[in-house]
């Protein structure tokens, strides 16, 4: 599968994770990276994700506002939230916009799962 994925992360330790379990488990994925959403928003300028993988808690803008705003710029872009903040109303939240939900630490199973959910 050719599919192409965005990992928004502030945290360059947390994406090189996110991308490596992709790349061992996908490794035809195209996957690009961004810091922030505004990093996020110039990536897809260029190219829109099939995929996007956003941290909640970053600097700027969080993660469910980028998500929000995704809905308008990429509504065919499948969103999963990622994030160590497990309170029911951010998981709420991340579903009402339709996102998926990963917990953090991520594990290879959790990005598997993933990607299996995706339809790797």
């Amino acid at each position: 599968m050719g599919s192409s994925i965005l990992v928004v992360d502030d945290s360059k330790l947390a994406r090189l994770m996110v991308t490596n379990l992709i790349v061992e488990r996908w490794p035809q994925a195209q996957i690009e990276e961004a810091e922030s959403a505004d990093e996020a928003f110039l990536s897809i300028e260029k190219n829109i994700p099939d995929h996007v993988i956003i941290d909640h808690n970053m600097p700027g803008m969080d993660g469910l506002d980028l998500a929000r705003q995704l809905r308008d710029v990429a509504p065919q872009a499948s969103l999963t939230l990622l994030t160590a903040n497990i309170q029911v109303s951010i998981r709420e939240q991340a579903e009402a916009l339709g996102c998926r939900f990963i917990a953090k630490p991520v594990n290879e199973e959790k990005i598997s799962d993933l990607l299996a959910e995706l339809g790797d």
